[in-house]
């Protein structure tokens, strides 16, 4: 997932606060209380619809793909957390998300709408079927442009502007409220390698480091926040596949595995 020194509980609470919204943001789903969808990265410019956080998933919005997986399901330990099942199209396009808990109650639900083969809305329903909230995007001649994400009552919650060079977003600024940060993207062999999230006057908040294998398949994402250290490993299958993706929280110098994500095809 995703420096900054928190120097009194006020700056914690209001770091946490904008961690939360900023969730809210990236494609977060909860699943009997376990985090499926919760880290803002992304693995290439070509196969992230949302350009600050990446997904397995995304290449079934971008570009749609036959044969994306079914299921994933959510562990901690020897324990099922959660799952969700997915729809598609027959062009591949993911059509919808089906979230359940530990027990296979349905929990919730996202449903992606698409223009010309381009998406335009993603919504995030509740286990009775009320609207949570909905990301709106919006493209140019180049591409993606923004997006701008509303509450379930229309009130708007945070938008995002984002900056191309070189045919790729290098940047984008935040705007949530009368809160503002900078997002900001080093490239190295045209592959994301550091993201850096800053507040309006350069002071740096987070940082997410990228490592690739060598077949340029991305292997662990570092996120440094302050104090607070994780990693996410990814694992794949002898086609290239993504098989599971396990989140790790440093503590006391020791890496300690908190969940693993399992996904079926």
């Amino acid at each position: 997932m995703i420096a900054c020194s928190v120097t009194s509980a006020r700056e914690s609470r209001a770091l946490l606060s904008r961690a939360r919204v900023r969730l809210r943001f990236f494609h977060t789903a909860l699943i009997g209380g376990a985090l499926l969808f919760s880290f803002p990265l992304f693995l290439t410019p070509l196969d992230a619809y949302m350009p600050l956080r990446w997904s397995p998933l995304d290449v079934y919005v971008t570009r749609g793909k036959k044969g994306g997986p079914k299921r994933i399901l959510v562990k901690a330990g020897n324990r099922l957390k959660g799952s969700a099942d997915f729809v598609y199209n027959r062009r591949g396009f993911l059509l919808k998300e089906i979230y359940r808990d530990s027990r296979g109650k349905r929990t919730g639900e996202t449903r992606y709408r698409y223009r010309n083969s381009r998406l335009i809305s993603e919504r995030r329903y509740n286990t009775k079927g009320s609207l949570i909230d909905e990301k709106i995007f919006s493209y140019n001649r180049t591409g993606l442009s923004a997006m701008d994400l509303f509450s379930g009552t229309g009130k708007k919650i945070l938008s995002q502007v984002f900056r191309r060079g070189n045919s790729r977003i290098v940047a984008a600024r935040e705007s949530a409220g009368n809160t503002y940060e900078r997002f900001l993207i080093k490239y190295v062999q045209n592959k994301p390698a550091l993201m850096r999230i800053v507040q309006e006057d350069g002071k740096e908040l987070s940082r997410i480091i990228f490592s690739y294998r060598a077949d340029g398949k991305l292997k662990v994402r570092y996120r440094d926040q302050g104090s607070v250290r994780s990693k996410c490993v990814y694992q794949y299958d002898a086609r290239g596949r993504i098989m599971s993706y396990s989140y790790y929280s440093l503590i006391r110098g020791s890496w300690r595995l908190d969940k693993t994500l399992n996904i079926q095809y």
